[in-house]
């Protein structure tokens, strides 16, 4: 009942937004509306049965376009100004998880394919072909998001790298800055028998990150790290056994257990995460691209195109240039 939904014309995610700015067409692209919770992962359209229990008017619910294929051609009055002629829009994964997902070089023989898109949050999960919808899998808080291809990303939400990031923060602001290449092989020496809560409320925005993961260690009768190197080495090999967590869950819910990871994105460069990660689940761990979601997003566009058939051949690409 309100006013300004009744005066909406169209819903449009950020880059539907920008896909209207340049195109004039207002249209939803499918991985972005996967994550709004009112797309349903069975039909890829619409649930509009959830949209309508809410009271959401329909009139703003777009045309679900999917990404490989193009939204609409370039405005005359852009195409003009900027010479490059009436040229075609396309839609990408412009959900970023999916284009990185595109991007992961596994095989074809590769199935369930799994992954970890490791940045500031870790994107933890498989690429299925039909969603995961029982009870078991909402329990363990795993969600079904768009992919590329038709195909669907059922994955978990963890805490990544942050809290690695507002340590870095922290030790460079009170002049004890630290550098990757120098802090991670004092961490790899290092020995430290504890394990944090990676997703715990105390380090989601703690005044001083390294004081909160002493504190826990304290006050939860772990082995309270002493030195930086220590501090680093407690995090990672706490990611790593939050990773095996959330594999040990998803592989209870597919119908053979993964039999390799892939890291993609920036955190792939931690060469010590992605060894503890091996260990910690058993399966080697197959690191990179860094630049998966940019490499994900030009390749969608080259499918979208003809240049690319499906996404086996764009994941050839992929392992053929990395």
């Amino acid at each position: 009942n309100s006013p300004q939904l009744e005066k909406a014309a169209h819903l449009l995610f950020t880059p539907d937004l920008f896909s209207y700015y340049l195109t004039g067409e207002a249209n939803n692209e499918y991985t972005i509306a996967s994550t709004s919770e009112l797309l349903n992962a069975s039909t890829k359209d619409w649930d509009w049965a959830t949209i309508d229990q809410l009271g959401l008017p329909r009139h703003i619910f777009g045309k679900i376009v999917m990404p490989g294929t193009v939204r609409g051609k370039l405005r005359r009055d852009i195409a003009e100004e900027t010479g490059l002629g009436e040229v075609d829009v396309i839609a990408v994964g412009s959900h970023d998880t999916a284009s990185a997902v595109a991007a992961v070089p596994a095989t074809e023989d590769e199935y369930p394919m799994a992954f970890i898109s490791s940045g500031t949050w870790s994107l933890l999960g498989v690429e299925i072909e039909k969603p995961i919808l029982t009870e078991e899998a909402r329990k363990a808080e795993f969600t079904n998001e768009g992919g590329i291809g038709g195909r669907i990303t059922f994955l978990q939400n963890i805490t990544g790298l942050w809290i690695m990031q507002r340590l870095m923060a922290e030790w460079k602001e009170n002049g004890e800055e630290q550098q990757f290449d120098i802090i991670l092989p004092l961490a790899e020496e290092a020995h430290i028998n504890a394990i944090i809560p990676v997703d715990d409320a105390a380090f989601q925005n703690p005044a001083s990150m390294q004081q909160a993961i002493i504190d826990y260690c304290a006050t939860h009768q772990l082995q309270v790290p002493q030195t930086k190197a220590e501090i680093v080495r407690c995090v990672l090999q706490s990611l790593a056994a939050k990773y095996a967590e959330a594999t040990a869950h998803l592989n209870e819910m597919l119908p053979q257990p993964i039999k390799c990871m892939h890291i993609i994105g920036g955190g792939s460069q931690n060469k010590l995460l992605n060894r503890l990660t091996s260990e910690a689940l058993g399966v080697p761990v197959i690191a990179g691209p860094i630049e998966a979601t940019g490499m994900g997003n030009i390749l969608t566009q080259a499918l979208a195109k003809g240049e690319i058939k499906d996404i086996d051949e764009l994941r050839a690409v992929v392992r053929q240039s990395i």
